[in-house]
Formats: C-alpha cells, sequence, structure tokens
C-alpha cells in the first residue's frame, strides 16, 4: 500500500508536465492518422470507381482496342492499389517515430520522477538522446516481435467471428480450420508476456544497455511477478474504457483521456516497486 501511496504522490506533482506529453502525443498522432485515412478512403474510392467499368471491359472484349483500355484501366487500379499500400506503411511508420519520441520521453521522466520532481526548467536536463536510441531499437525489435502474434489474432478472430455469423443465421456450413479461440488465446498470452517484460526494459534502459535491461528484466519479472498482474490491470482498464468510445464522441475524448492518465500512473508504479 505505502508503494501505491507514493506513486500517487509522485503522479500529482508531475502530472502536468507528463500529460502534456501525453497530450501532445495523442494530438500529433490523431492528425496523422486522421489525414492518412482520409486520402486511403480517397484512393479508395477510384478503386471502386474503376470497378464497374473494368468489370464491363473485361466481359466484353472483343477487339485491340478494348484490350488497351482494360491494360490502362488495369494500371490506375494497380496504382490506386500501391497508393493505399504506401499511405498504410507511412502511417506505421509515422506512427513509430512519435511513439519513440513522446513515450520514450515519458519514460524517462517518470523514472527521474521518482528522485526528483520534473518540471520545464529541468527537462532538457533529464532529456537523452541515447536513451531515445536504445527506446526505438527495443520497441522496433518488439514491433517486429509481435506482429506475427497480431496476425493471429486478427485472422483467428475474424474467422471465429464469421462461422458464429454464419452457423447463427444458417447461411452456409461452418467454415472450417477457421477461428480458433485456443490460437487466439495463447497468442494474447504471449502478447501480455512481452508487453509486460518489455515495460520492464524501458525501466532498466535508463541506467544500463540493451542486453544488460533484457536480462535485468528478465531476473526482477520473474522474481517479481506481480508485476506482471498490475501490467495485466492496467490493460483491462484500458480495454474496458475503450469500450467506452462506442458510444458518442465526448465518451471518446473521455476513455483516451482517462487511458493516458492512467497510463502515467501505472508507469511510475512500475518505476517504485522496480527501484524498490
Amino acid at each position: 500500500m505505502k508503494y501505491i501511496k507514493k506513486a500517487f504522490r509522485i503522479f500529482k506533482e508531475n502530472f502536468l508536465v507528463l500529460f502534456w506529453i501525453e497530450k501532445i502525443f495523442i494530438l500529433l498522432s490523431s492528425i496523422l492518422i486522421f489525414f492518412s485515412v482520409k486520402r486511403i478512403i480517397s484512393y479508395f474510392d477510384v478503386v471502386n470507381s474503376l470497378m464497374p467499368e473494368l468489370k464491363g471491359i473485361r466481359d466484353n472484349l472483343t477487339s485491340n482496342v478494348d484490350l488497351v483500355q482494360f491494360n490502362n484501366l488495369m494500371a490506375l487500379v494497380g496504382e490506386g492499389v500501391k497508393n493505399i499500400l504506401v499511405m498504410v506503411v507511412l502511417v506505421i511508420v509515422g506512427f513509430f517515430l512519435l511513439w519513440c519520441l513522446f513515450q520514450s520521453v515519458s519514460w524517462r521522466l517518470c523514472y527521474k520522477s521518482i528522485k526528483e520532481k520534473v518540471n520545464l526548467k529541468n527537462f532538457f536536463k533529464n532529456f537523452s538522446w541515447k536513451y531515445l536510441f536504445k527506446f526505438s531499437l527495443v520497441s522496433l525489435f518488439f514491433l517486429v516481435l509481435i506482429s506475427p502474434l497480431l496476425f493471429q489474432i486478427v485472422i483467428n478472430l475474424r474467422g471465429f467471428i464469421l462461422n458464429n455469423i454464419i452457423s447463427r443465421f444458417n447461411l452456409a456450413e461452418t467454415l472450417s480450420g477457421t477461428g480458433s479461440v485456443s490460437a487466439v488465446i495463447i497468442s494474447s498470452i504471449i502478447l501480455l508476456f512481452l508487453i509486460y517484460f518489455l515495460n520492464l526494459v524501458y525501466i532498466f534502459l535508463n541506467e544500463n544497455g540493451i542486453f544488460k535491461s533484457v536480462k535485468k528484466a528478465f531476473l526482477v519479472g520473474i522474481k517479481k511477478f506481480y508485476l506482471f498482474f498490475i501490467t495485466l490491470l492496467c490493460l483491462t482498464i484500458s480495454f474496458t474504457l475503450l469500450l467506452l468510445i462506442r458510444l458518442n464522441s465526448f465518451f471518446v475524448l473521455l476513455s483516451v483521456g482517462l487511458i493516458f492518465i492512467f497510463y502515467i500512473y501505472f508507469k511510475i508504479l512500475m518505476n517504485v516497486l522496480v527501484r524498490e
């Protein structure tokens, strides 16, 4: 209980600076996603507008002129698809860069806040390019590591939902080989443990190199395994708050705000528990 109180005291003392970092991160990420999605939708509209004409020409190919027109339309469709893929890649890269910049600063300041109050005066003193570099490398490795897990979760959830819809409305026989609940559960558990150890690595990166931080995170993560349940609780609360986003625009702002406020406290609490 004393650690929870200590973390809350540090949270109150440093909330303003830490919250502004999260607020700017949310704002820039929202702008990036909004304009990117808008552009992607415009590319989809272009591709969809070409499909009826393309299908009509394909079904009635009678001359070389029709073939040339068909190939030209296919080239336009291909260009549209390429633009969509490029925008998706740019969104991922852009969000990753924003994450590394702002979250590295946030984790660094949460670490420093245990010993001293962080404010605008000592902001640049506490900022570390070395920590940003290590944070980015670890985050990139983590992103590559979890990509297959996320793919498995999405694919199996999609299959599971489709099977339920098909069986409920008797649309057809159940799709075989799709929607494995056990695969979703196993992938989710592995993902939870990776997120847990990643948070510990972020803390140890402040005073150690990457490999030593990973080693310490593994040892401390096992020794203080109760930290895993704190991580699980944080993710559960965040997921619950995300469900409110479906209600209306007010709950979107409220949910996102509460998630990041809770996330700040979580980072401070993890730092307190790891360093005690």
